[in-house]
């Protein structure tokens, strides 16, 4: 099996569990908590969850628009150059 068949068989579990949902809602309430734009580094830090959860949470919830990117910053845990996400309000 190839990476690219592994991560499709990997998310497609994730999604049939529910867990990306509890995933999504956990990123956004911690985005919603500091109301401020963050790495996915500092939500790693703030949810409990691992990066790669974070990494592919955040683009499906940037398709549904439900965040952004914000203005490149430094990041506060790796102080690398980032592109933040905050949340959108309706």
């Amino acid at each position: 099996m190839t990476t690219a068949t592994t991560s499709k068989l990997a998310y497609d579990d994730l999604k049939s569990s529910g867990k990306d949902i509890s995933q999504k809602e956990k990123i956004l309430g911690a985005l919603e908590a500091v109301d401020a734009p963050l790495s996915g580094r500092e939500l790693m830090k703030l949810t409990g969850l691992e990066i790669n959860a974070i990494s592919g949470r955040l683009n499906d919830l940037k398709k549904t628009l439900d965040v952004i990117e914000c203005p490149r910053r430094y990041c506060t845990i790796t102080n690398k150059l980032i592109t933040p996400v905050r949340r959108t309000y309706a």
